[in-house]
């Protein structure tokens, strides 16, 4: 970043750090959405969209990307503001009645609780993942409320503070808006484009931890190997993360696709359109299994990476994660040294949809909270809060 770009975003930080700490200013900050980047906005729209339809509430939206879309949705009812490097003060001296995170480990690391004992510390999740492995211990030991995705998250987190004796927090059934949004468009553009595809599509979308498909230069590189050439269109679509942190990865992948006809990198981070179109999945440990699953009713193909474990000490919970469970649920594995047979497997899946299809509906009933309702649920609780005396 150049210097006059900095100091540019400095000042522009400031000025809306002053305007959220005016007390002339308090109607705004009631209830505050916090983001990290520009990718978080679609964890929370179904909220905000319930909200601003059926209600006169204010909402701020705390970014930290200075380029976030959100921005251009600014209005009388949706004010979005910039804070970066003093974000850590700002929700310290917060008096808002709700501040809405997507980010575990509050208080745990950098950013903090406010220092208001009556401000309501929410967490929405990212993923549909179990709490306890690819999560610290204490991730989500400091919020007040959580919403849960599903039973799962409601029964670890339960467990979680009868074992550690963590403070016991508010646990609200809502579901994943992500999932029925994935699920809507899907549907949508099945309706659109029934006969526009030539060739089936492969979508593959890995996680960004360490030994993931495209960190490991033998899986991806294996994986290349067998499906250039095929009668498969084939996207490969790194993590927002691995993008950010491996970039130099990236370009090593891209340069291994210069002469493919058949696969591509995709570098786009809002958009979702190959996760719609796509015939097949394959991925590691992501937890875009599940928006993918549950969203397209199409199966999966899980590459047996070495596992990502956040929590060495995850077996006290005594509960087995849903990462484990899905993989015989959601499609089919393939250990990373079995690769040759790749095509086999995805003939396989790709022939069996229908069957796949009804495993993957019955477990997205049993794991997913109100199905199709659940930004209905986050709103009436928001709101209820609100207006609480």
């Amino acid at each position: 970043m150049g210097f006059f770009k900095g100091l540019s975003l400095f000042f522009r930080e400031m000025a809306d750090y002053n305007k959220l700490i005016d007390p002339n200013n308090s109607d705004i900050t009631e209830l505050v959405f916090y983001s990290e980047s520009a990718i978080y906005y679609q964890y929370y729209e179904g909220l905000i969209d319930e909200l601003l339809q059926f209600s006169n509430i204010k909402i701020c939206y705390i970014t930290s990307d200075p380029n976030d879309p959100v921005f251009d949705k600014a209005s009388d009812k949706f004010k979005p503001f910039y804070i970066n490097t003093t974000l850590n003060s700002l929700i310290k001296v917060l008096n808002s009645k709700i501040i809405i995170f997507t980010m575990p480990d509050l208080d745990n690391f950098y950013i903090k609780r406010s220092n208001n004992p009556n401000v309501k510390h929410l967490y929405m999740f990212h993923g549909v993942g179990s709490t306890f492995l690819q999560y610290n211990r204490e991730a989500f030991s400091h919020y007040d409320t959580i919403f849960c995705v599903g039973e799962h998250h409601y029964e670890e987190i339960q467990k979680s503070e009868q074992i550690y004796s963590q403070k016991p927090k508010e646990l609200i059934k809502t579901g994943y808006y992500r999932l029925e949004k994935i699920y809507n468009y899907h549907k949508e553009y099945l309706t659109q484009n029934i006969d526009s595809k030539t060739s089936k599509q492969i979508l593959i979308a890995p996680s960004w931890n360490k030994d993931s498909i495209l960190d490991l230069k033998s899986c991806i590189e294996d994986i290349i190997n067998q499906l250039d050439g095929s009668e498969y269109e084939v996207i490969i679509r790194p993590h927002p993360e691995f993008i950010k942190r491996k970039n130099k990865r990236v370009q090593e992948i891209a340069k291994l696709l210069k002469k493919s006809k058949n696969i591509k990198l995709e570098l786009d981070m809002i958009s979702g359109a190959s996760i719609y179109s796509a015939d097949l999945l394959i991925t590691d440990w992501s937890s875009i299994c599940y928006e993918y699953a549950f969203g397209t009713e199409r199966p999966v193909l899980f590459i047996n990476t070495p596992t990502r474990i956040d929590n060495p000490n995850y077996k006290e919970i005594g509960m087995e994660p849903i990462e484990f469970i899905s993989r015989g649920e959601l499609g089919k594995s393939l250990d990373v040294d079995k690769i040759v047979n790749i095509k086999n497997l995805i003939k396989e899946l790709l022939s069996n949809r229908e069957k796949y299809l009804e495993k993957i509906v019955a477990f997205r009933e049993k794991y997913i909270y109100n199905w199709l309702s659940s930004s209905k649920v986050e709103a009436k609780y928001i709101l209820d809060n609100l207006t609480k005396k």
